[in-house]
């Protein structure tokens, strides 16, 4: 293929770059200019944080998921600032862009614990060492020597590993020099047998670039320069999947903005586009916008609603049972991809007065992407009936589905079980619960002894799957023997006097999710804090991140079944953690900074008066309850004035198990007290056993 390739802009970014390195001792100014010219031309992006600007994040100011005129706006004005005789480039095709959502190329996130000043110290060091890569690129670029090669190194590795974004960012001030890591460079050099590793050091990085140089010089590579190679990456991203749908992806998007159904406005406009308020739900926000900049032109589309209906009118014996159903309302294919991470245009082919619904198989996610071929053989028919049936007018077959085993008795299970069957939290407690989980995709049940935690932790993996699904709700334990072997991978005896690769159980499950996209998976970990989660995660510690849930943030094992660089893993988006820690046991490992980050928390606590409501409602004598309640109340009362809140006792304690009905509940109470409460208080107060007994007197008097 020969090349189209024209540009003038390497040039001028060449010319910028060198006049923005005047400022490095002069940051104040650029960072004042910087949001004086945002401001002026009206966009919504933060460049400066505390005062702070790095030289990267000048340029993308004008290079992230804004329009092209605005583009061209913003450079003039830098262009002006810096007094550059160079005429204003108005084309940018080939030229990789920054995330609108986190487009500056620093910024440090706050730990618990430390001070604003130790963070703003942490800031300006992470600037200035950006500011030394760039310094030290442009030299090196200029003059490569082993000097300059030695002083790129150096800048490089005091930032750690090279990442995409700032070779992006190197990329645009000496595009001649340096060549970008983002994904359609990435996908294109794959065409060319050049592996693609899913971290370098800069050492690797300029080890890497060479030997791309090599393939371009012999011809294996048909581009004569980075630039060039950048633009045919480009191009041939933009050609891939033509309109007849090559990739085979289809996609079922949400209508609902707002809380009200905009399937009428998408259809006149033809687009799609999801309002991704409210903008603090970030890891929500930038799980959606990749989904939407990795839409193609060409890939088919569907506007849908999902809901729940009992028996009316559906086309077989439902038992009563609450039925998912997914409302079709329209169909269409997707003609252009602006990149903004936030619409799509959509030339919609057809729209039905009333719902096509489809039974079975459905998703609540806004976003919902099927290729029937990822798809294990068990589940791969399913997406190929649900495409046939929203695109190509073919019946749903009911009959097929009722007799999947997955579908037998048409089962569910919503929060509202949870609270028929006794969580002791209020429905809008439990709903926010449930809406960090689904957001942040990994949740840990905190709280002292008897709260529930493990109970609860079951129960929110049932309503997240819809039903109680051995097969989608998996249990392990924590202990201080579990290693990454035994919980991702590792060799083990193969029964012949052999070493095996063998997968742990959350290998398992996260190959099983992908293999079942259009399901929800949940792996509950019991006693998170028990082993050390960092070193059992491994890896993949930070692949469990909400927004790293994409195979663009696929990683290698530390054991690979395919050899070196030839297997890279990655977390689907519908596989979630639900974790449960106990916060009385100061013997238990604290859980570091690396995994709390990817966390979200819910504490939970004694509630002991939705307690006595639920044992009354059960017909259990409410002035024994009461009694009970009360004196649990003035023990937790004592305990959190002499030890602390978190060692309170839990009403799980006073809670009779399933199938267990007492006949006399003062005497069960009395057996509870003195085989469970009583032994936990002593270990309490080991050096003040009065406090012990006095707390025993309080309980069976």
């Amino acid at each position: 293929m020969e090349s189209q390739f024209h540009c003038n802009w390497i040039s001028f970014y060449s010319k910028m770059a060198d006049k923005v390195l005047s400022f490095r001792e002069k940051q104040s100014v650029l960072a004042e200019k910087a949001e004086e010219i945002i401001q002026s031309c009206g966009l919504n992006l933060k460049p400066v944080l505390h005062g702070n600007i790095c030289p990267f994040t000048v340029f993308a100011t004008f290079h992230c998921g804004i329009k092209i005129e605005n583009r061209v706006t913003v450079l003039r004005k830098w262009a002006e600032f810096l007094e550059l005789d160079e005429e204003v480039p108005t084309s940018f095709e080939g030229i990789p862009v920054a995330d609108n959502v986190n487009f500056r190329f620093y910024g440090v996130s706050a730990k618990a614990g430390t001070k604003e000043k130790d963070s703003l110290d942490l800031l300006r060091k992470k600037v200035d060492s950006l500011w030394e890569l760039f310094e030290a690129g442009i030299r090196y670029a200029d003059n490569p020597d082993e000097q300059s090669r030695d002083w790129l190194i150096h800048a490089g590795n005091g930032l750690g590993y090279i990442t995409p974004r700032n070779t992006m960012g190197l990329y645009w001030i000496r595009s001649n020099s340096y060549l970008t890591l983002d994904s359609r460079s990435r996908n294109y050099l794959k065409k060319y047998d050049i592996k693609i590793r899913s971290h370098f050091s800069i050492e690797e990085w300029l080890e890497w670039m060479r030997e791309v140089r090599l393939k371009m010089a012999d011809g294996t590579i048909p581009a004569r320069s980075f630039p060039e190679l950048s633009y045919d990456a480009w191009v041939d991203d933009e050609k891939a999947p033509q309109m007849n749908n090559d990739r085979g992806v289809y996609w079922f998007v949400g209508t609902y903005m707002g809380k009200k159904d905009q399937s009428d406005r998408l259809i006149r406009e033809g687009i799609w586009e999801y309002d991704f308020l409210p903008k603090e739900d970030f890891r929500e926000y930038k799980l959606c916008s990749n989904y939407v900049k990795s839409m193609r032109k060409g890939d088919r589309i569907a506007l849908k609603t999902t809901y729940v209906r009992f028996k009316n009118d559906i086309p077989f014996e439902n038992y009563g049972k609450k039925v998912s159903v997914m409302g079709i309302r329209a169909i269409g294919t997707i003609t252009e991809n602006p990149m903004d991470g936030s619409r799509v245009k959509v030339h919609w082919d057809e729209v039905f007065s009333s719902p096509k619904e489809w039974f079975f198989s459905t998703s609540r996610k806004t976003i919902w992407r099927v290729k029937p071929e990822e798809m294990d053989d068990s589940n791969r028919w399913k997406g190929e009936a649900l495409i046939q049936f929203a695109f190509h007018g073919k019946p749903q077959d009911i009959s097929r589905f009722l007799g999947s085993a997955a579908n037998q008795g048409v089962v569910s299970y919503s929060l509202q079980e949870i609270l028929r069957e006794g969580c002791f939290q209020t429905e809008k407690s439990l709903g926010e619960i449930f809406r960090r989980l689904e957001l942040g995709k990994n949740l840990i049940l905190q709280g002292p002894p008897g709260t529930g935690k493990t109970w609860l932790a079951k129960r929110l993996a049932y309503a997240l799957v819809g039903s109680k699904s051995e097969e989608k709700v998996k249990s392990v334990q924590f202990h201080p023997n579990m290693t990454y072997e035994d919980f991702v991978r590792g060799w083990r005896p193969d029964g012949r006097g052999h070493l095996s690769l063998i997968d742990g159980p959350f290998l398992k499950l996260v190959n099983q999710a992908k293999a079942d996209s259009s399901s929800r998976y949940v792996l509950v970990i019991e006693e998170i804090n028990r082993g050390n989660p960092a070193q059992i995660f491994g890896e993949l510690l930070t692949l469990i991140e909400a927004d790293k849930r994409s195979p663009d943030e696929a990683m290698e094992l530390t054991y690979s079944l395919g050899g070196e660089g030839e297997e890279r893993i990655y977390v689907p988006p519908n596989l979630y953690l639900i974790g449960t820690m106990n916060v009385a046991d100061r013997s238990l490992a604290l859980v570091d900074f690396a995994l709390r980050r990817r966390f979200v928390y819910a504490t939970l606590k004694p509630e002991l008066e939705l307690w006595k409501k639920w044992m009354i409602d059960r017909g259990f004598e409410k002035s024994v309850c009461e009694c009970i309640q009360r004196k649990l109340s003035l023990l937790n009362d004592q305990i959190t004035k002499n030890l602390g809140e978190h060692l309170c006792v839990g009403h799980s304690y006073v809670t009779p198990p399933e199938g267990v009905c007492p006949a006399d509940l003062r005497e069960w109470f009395r057996d509870v007290v003195s085989s469970k409460i009583v032994p936990l208080l002593q270990e309490y107060w080991f050096d003040e056993m009065e406090k012990a007994q006095n707390a025993e007197q309080l309980l069976l008097e």
